[in-house]
């Protein structure tokens, strides 16, 4: 399985495939330097820049085995999809799942729809309560740790860190209310 990014999603769906005796590709243009060659499954989890928009072409697409299957659960214009829908009616490649389109509601006219082997998902599949209260509390915590001269959690953009003069995170533990240094 080719994993293309490589931050804490990612990371553990490497770690679950892995046990299930998949080998593991990374490429990540921010740290990694490993390539995906010939993957069975490519799946994509980086955010959308102006350096990667349309990364995934027809050049790409035939970097993966022609029975491979490509999955996007990153952001929508990551992927040129009229070079996509060619690559699948060529049979280039075998199949494409998505949770996003290049539009970000889906057109009608999609050609992506009309595909048996392409599987087009809603971007809500991560919506739970839970889920909605821990994303609201780690960006309070992010916050509160910015605040205390802290570096965030969860930093974005990597190069950040050597702009801004934050202290590297130590052991933190925040709440909704209250929130102590902790050695």
């Amino acid at each position: 399985m080719g994993l293309v990014g490589f931050g804490k999603i990612p990371k553990e769906i490497a770690r679950k495939v892995a046990a299930l005796g998949m080998v593991v590709l990374t490429y990540d243009i921010y740290i990694a330097e490993e390539h995906i060659r010939s993957a069975d499954v490519v799946s994509v989890y980086v955010p959308l820049n102006v350096e990667i928009k349309h990364m995934f072409t027809l050049y790409l697409f035939r970097e993966i085995k022609p029975e491979g299957y490509f999955i996007n659960v990153g952001r929508c214009q990551l992927v040129n999809e009229s070079e996509l829908v060619e690559a699948i009616e060529k049979k280039i490649i075998a199949s494409a799942t998505s949770d996003v389109t290049e539009s970000e509601l889906v057109q009608k006219n999609n050609p992506l729809l009309g595909l048996y082997n392409v599987i087009i998902t809603p971007y809500q599949a991560w919506y739970s309560d839970e889920t909605e209260i821990r994303l609201q509390l780690g960006a309070a915590g992010d916050v509160a740790r910015v605040l205390s001269g802290y570096c965030p959690k969860n930093l974005v953009t990597p190069r950040v860190r050597n702009i801004v003069k934050l202290k590297e995170l130590e052991k933190i533990y925040y709440d909704i209310f209250q929130y102590k240094h902790i050695k």
